[in-house]
């Protein structure tokens, strides 16, 4: 399509003066289609200047098609300064018209479309005939099939029109049925379907009678269907007794009647009109009788309410509502509903009177004063309200003779309360810290004196209180039980593994874990290797853990009894860096906070087993004599205990700690994978700062698979393996916590495994390398100036130096 477009223009070319760019894409977005299956035969450029006039001066394109269905594209155009018009033909079929013979032809066929609209079909296709002998010399084969065509369609829009006129009439005659039934839905129905073909046909006349009667059945339609309303809520009105509704709504219906002109209607709705109003009159009479005998009843009611007769001023007011309601006096009713609620209330207020004048006797029998002073207040406000002088002065007497019982009472229960908070305060004391007897015992004198004080509320609360210390003290004794046995449980395991590694139980407790090797491994690899590789990857959640804290518990108790309990952990501190020994240092102890001395101040600190105490200063001074100790999961506890603690003076307690060796075994043994976790104390060799730690291994379970060994060397030391000397490490790793040294011995029998490490501690590293250098430098001096005496007491010492390290 768009290539024969691109051909034409090509083509034809020198027909265009301008703009052949947009009227080509003019084409190809308007007639592109029409490009598709047909030939252009010509191209004609048409000056059409002279319209310019008439139509005006258009920028934009604008197109046509002509009889022959040529496209007439017109372009207003400016050449040489000057408005030019030019009308672009495309040509798909020769015209054998002239000019003039085409325009007669167009406005032949318009009359023939006049004639067609309005209805005058046997004249329009005379005028199409007359069209067709007008042309027949010319043999225009286009135009006379167009032609013959248009005449068809004439033919078959007269058919239409007359097959439509004919259920027009069918459908005329049902309507009139429909009429004298009365059917109005079904003849809107009809008269719809009238209307519709009508509009098919284009019969002006014949649409607008149809209009008027669809409109009219439709006004009709919509009066019924408001009377039919207004008739249900006329009704509705009737049933409730609204007989000055109903009547008008019998209005409104006749208003509808006689605007609509429905006479069917009239006769109904005016009889029931004539009837509303009868009865309305009839009503009216009634009224005036019934709003005396209210009158009366009011009358009546006042002089109950004056002589306070509740049970009467009830009674005329339920007739008056129910008077009220006959002749629809709302206001009256209401009026007597209110009258008749407060009599009512009136009543139960009386009668709560009674129930709390019962209450208020009984409680002054048990002595309760307080409760039956409030009881004399609440039936004196109840008095009050119903507005009863007797009874008020009754029970002001009442309230009288309480008060002086009450203040009677005043002087002894005092004193007791006083003992009561002092034995409170000594009773919260000795829970805070713990002393269960103590606290049992200050809880019955406390229910005692409650008895005294005659109070069931507070000798209740003291009875609940003692029931929670009792326990307290035996969830406490469980506690201690149970960590007890865990304690028991961890050394036993321990002593179990005597034979296996040192124990030292007075300062470390090896911990022991067991899995199942499924369920840690996922099953046993066949590979020796691998199951190693597997078992070297769980050092890294199970290795023994390096703790770098100190946990502190500090109990202080005042003289008074006040009770204070500290928790924190202080952090270790590793050696200075200008330090010549590898000792780490935390301080524990506490002030006394309080302004008054301290009884008693116990102190608990728990050192990690991955230190040993090198030694202890207590306020600057060495502690020659070691405090109770335990070992407990966490580590190493030391217990304190001060007495006497003046106000403000401190405590201090420092230790010096030295990093052990830590150790991290893991075999397999049948189905469980074991992990042993321990710690081994450094030994110093002759002098300070060389020091070995010898940590022996012992297989008595028989054989093992999977044996890893790793050791952890104290950060501030060079290391040397002494033992074993036929094996290597697996694996060595510089880390934070220090050296670790990983052993993967696999299978092993019946065997023990020594592993001992000579450690150093850098400052003497430091110091010997200069010591020795300062030898070399001077014995080889003087073995170049040929003292060879010098010389060699310098390579003596050089080599008693190092001998203390061999």
């Amino acid at each position: 399509m768009s290539e024969q477009i691109e051909e034409i223009f090509e083509k034809f070319k020198n027909i265009f003066s301008s703009r052949q760019e947009e009227i080509k894409t003019f084409l190809k977005k308007h007639y592109g289609h029409l490009f598709k299956n047909q030939i252009i035969e010509n191209v004609e450029k048409i000056d059409a200047t002279e319209r310019i006039e008439k139509a005006g001066f258009h920028p934009e394109l604008s197109s046509w098609k002509n009889i022959y269905g040529n496209i007439i594209v017109s372009s207003c155009e400016i050449i040489n300064g000057k408005k030019v018009r030019y009308d672009y033909k495309f040509s798909f079929v020769e015209e054998k018209l002239s000019e003039e013979k085409i325009e007669i032809v167009e406005n032949a066929l318009n009359e023939v479309k006049n004639l067609e609209s309005k209805l005058l079909f046997d004249d329009a296709i005379a005028k199409v005939d007359e069209i067709i002998e007008f042309i027949r010399l010319d043999d225009d084969k286009v135009f006379n099939k167009r032609l013959n065509d248009r005449r068809r369609e004439i033919i078959s829009a007269k058919q239409d029109f007359e097959d439509s006129m004919g259920k027009i009439r069918l459908l005329e005659e049902k309507l009139e049925e429909q009429k004298e039934a009365n059917d109005l839905n079904a003849a809107i129905i009809t008269c719809e379907k009238i209307f519709e073909i009508s509009r098919s046909i284009k019969n002006v006349e014949l649409i607008k009678k149809f209009r008027d009667k669809l409109e009219k059945f439709k006004k009709k339609q919509a009066a019924l269907e408001e009377i039919e309303t207004l008739e249900t809520k006329l009704k509705e009105y009737q049933k409730q007794g609204n007989l000055e509704g109903a009547l008008e709504k019998c209005d409104e219906i006749l208003k509808i009647i006689q605007r609509s002109r429905e006479p069917s209607l009239l006769k109904k709705f005016s009889d029931i009109k004539r009837d509303l109003e009868k009865t309305l009159d009839l009503l009216k009479q009634e009224r005036e009788k019934t709003l005396s005998t209210i009158s009366e009843l009011e009358k009546e009611v006042e002089s109950f309410q004056a002589e306070g007769n509740f049970e009467m001023i009830i009674n005329h007011c339920e007739k008056i509502i129910f008077l009220s309601n006959q002749i629809n006096e709302p206001a009256i009713a209401e009026k007597h509903v209110k009258i008749r609620e407060k009599t009512e209330e009136k009543v139960k207020i009386l009668a709560k009177i009674k129930d709390l004048a019962k209450e208020l006797e009984e409680l002054r029998a048990s002595k309760n004063f307080n409760d039956a002073l409030k009881i004399s207040d609440q039936i004196l406000e109840s008095c009050k309200k119903i507005e009863r002088d007797d009874l008020i002065k009754k029970y002001l007497n009442v309230k009288e003779n309480i008060q002086e019982k009450i203040k009677d009472l005043e002087e002894s229960r005092e004193n007791l309360l006083q003992e009561i908070n002092k034995n409170e305060k000594e009773l919260e004391n000795k829970r805070n810290i713990k002393d269960f007897k103590g606290a049992l015992n200050t809880c019955d004198k406390l229910i005692n004196l409650t008895l005294k004080l005659e109070d069931e509320g507070l000798k209740n609360k003291y009875e609940m209180i003692k029931k929670a210390i009792l326990e307290e003290k035996a969830e406490l004794e469980a506690k201690k039980e149970k960590e007890k046995k865990e304690q028991q449980l961890l050394l036993e395991k321990a002593r179990e593994l005597k034979d296996v590694i040192p124990f030292e139980e007075e300062d470390v407790l090896p911990l022991i874990e067991e899995f199942s090797i499924n369920e840690i491994l996922k099953g046993i690899p066949d590979d020796p290797d691998l199951l190693l590789e597997e078992i070297n990857t769980l050092l890294d959640s199970h290795r023994v853990e390096i703790k770098e804290e100190l946990k502190n518990k500090t109990l202080l108790r005042s003289s008074s009894g006040e009770l204070l309990e500290l928790n924190k952990e202080m952090k270790i501190k590793p050696p200075e860096k200008e330090s010549k020994k590898s000792i780490h240092e935390v301080a524990s102890g506490f002030e006394n906070p309080f302004d008054e001395y301290l009884e008693e101040a116990i102190i608990s600190d728990i050192i990690p087993f991955n230190y040993e105490i090198e030694k202890i200063e207590l306020n600057g001074e060495e502690v020659k004599n070691m405090v109770e100790k335990s070992l407990k999961k966490e580590g190493l506890e030391l217990n304190w205990q001060f007495t006497n603690v003046p106000p403000k003076e401190k405590m201090v307690i420092n230790y010096d700690l030295r990093r052990r060796v830590s150790r991290t075994i893991i075999f397999m043994l049948k189905d469980q994978l074991k992990i042993i976790k321990t710690h081994s104390r450094l030994k110093q060799l002759g002098f300070e700062g060389l020091y070995e730690a010898e940590l022996p291994f012992t297989n008595n379970f028989g054989e093992l698979e999977g044996v890893v060994v790793e050791d952890i060397i104290p950060l501030y030391y060079l290391h040397v393996i002494q033992k074993p000397k036929d094996e290597l490490p697996a694996e060595t790793i510089v880390a934070d916590m220090g050296d670790i040294i990983k052993w993967n011995i696999g299978t092993m029998k019946n065997e023990t495994k020594i592993y001992n490490y000579m450690l150093i501690e850098l400052y003497l590293f430091e110091e010997t390398k200069i010591q020795y250098d300062q030898l070399n430098r001077k014995a080889l001096d003087a073995l170049e100036q040929e003292n060879f005496e010098e010389s060699f007491e310098k390579f003596k010492a050089i080599k008693d130096l190092l001998e203390k390290f061999t």
